[in-house]
């Protein structure tokens, strides 16, 4: 069994949630409580045994996950202690940081009727709500989502999301040029050249900060729109942490999920591709570029190909069936269909349309 993370002692509060010797104080009791067997199952089951999966390659193209948001529908009851303890020790388990035993540091945020703290970085996992309809959810920001990066946990966050069959709502990926080669004015000067367009036309943009002399704070500019599912910031992060000579200058672009695009799991692993892939101007970072396309058009192309095959194998017999035999058209799709589903579109329908792939095989 692999060894568990260390965990810090918090202050002392007025009662531990969900801890039968609360006496005891901080987390030892805390997790000794927690199901294990439970865990452990589902631990050697999606994260392997210790080092099998751990590890992930921290770039070397200097590229990293700077956010990462994700939600997931669960029925979850936070009074159940097996239910929020099995919760609790998974996230121990998968990013090596722990939700507050507190009850008083539950509280509304997000828009969920409850929310609390995961760690000491800033991460959150949040649940509750008519509104959000059993939703639950999980930040992970900068701070939080270094440290996860820099355990070698990304792939544990992978494996997670797959089990939980959650899904990206955002992730941010940064790239940190030290030397400055590729400033604010280079990004500014890029865009104004159509280097930031998207399908031919150019995003909307925005500067803030003092462009129009030496500037100690730092310059920050934006590319696109908070409402759209890609936007660019580019700024002066040594000059923003206080360094006035510093040249250090920060590219993020910012993913965000939508009803017409969904963001890979693939994204957490390997930043670097759909960093490059993201705009032309990021080619530099590595050969290998990905772009998020839109939900349903890698599938459709698939269907597409379906569909003609079909044609040419099937084609004449229908029209012999129609013109020949006087069926009508529910007669010959009648005839013709059988139960199931081919096997070329089973993955893109687990990706694309879950529901349906969950009625076929039931």
């Amino acid at each position: 069994m692999p060894r568990k993370p260390k965990i810090q002692h918090l202050r002392s509060k007025t009662r531990i949630k969900y801890t039968p010797s609360a006496a005891k104080g901080p987390y030892e009791e805390y997790i000794q409580s927690i199901q294990e067997s439970t865990v452990d199952r589902y631990y050697n089951k999606y994260l392997g045994p210790k080092g099998s999966r751990d590890g992930s390659p921290v770039s070397n193209t200097g590229v990293k996950v700077d956010y990462c948001t994700i939600t997931w529908r669960e029925d979850f009851n936070d009074g159940n202690n097996e239910e929020w303890n099995r919760l609790a020790y998974l996230l121990i388990m998968t990013i090596g940081m722990c939700p507050s035993p507190y009850p008083e540091d539950i509280r509304p945020r997000f828009n969920f009727d409850k929310a609390v703290k995961v760690g000491e970085s800033g991460a959150y996992l949040a649940w509750g709500g008519k509104s959000q309809r059993g939703w639950i959810m999980l930040k992970i920001p900068g701070h939080a989502i270094e440290q996860v990066q820099d355990r070698g946990y990304m792939s544990r966050l992978v494996e997670f999301c797959k089990h939980k069959n959650g899904r990206l709502t955002r992730v941010d990926v940064r790239h940190d040029d030290y030397e400055g080669k590729r400033s604010v004015d280079w990004a500014l000067r890029k865009y104004r050249k159509g280097a930031y367009n998207s399908k031919g036309r150019p995003p909307s943009y925005n500067q803030q900060g003092q462009w129009d002399k030496v500037n100690e704070q730092g310059r920050t500019l934006y590319i696109g729109s908070r409402h759209s599912t890609k936007m660019v910031r580019v700024y002066e992060k040594g000059k923003q942490l206080g360094d006035p000579k510093s040249k250090w200058v920060r590219h993020e672009v910012e993913f965000k999920r939508s009803k017409e695009y969904e963001i890979p799991l693939e994204i957490l692993e390997n930043p670097e591709e759909f960093l490059a892939g993201s705009y032309e101007v990021y080619s530099f970072i590595t050969e290998v570029a990905k772009k998020i396309v839109a939900v349903g058009v890698e599938a459709g192309m698939t269907v597409d190909k379906a569909i003609k095959e079909a044609s040419r194998s099937a084609g004449k017999l229908i029209n012999v069936l129609i013109e020949q035999l006087d069926m009508t058209s529910d007669e010959v799709v009648k005839a013709l269909r059988r139960d199931g589903a081919p096997k070329r579109l089973l993955p893109i329908m687990s990706e694309y349309w879950p529901e349906q792939r969950l009625r076929l095989h039931t």
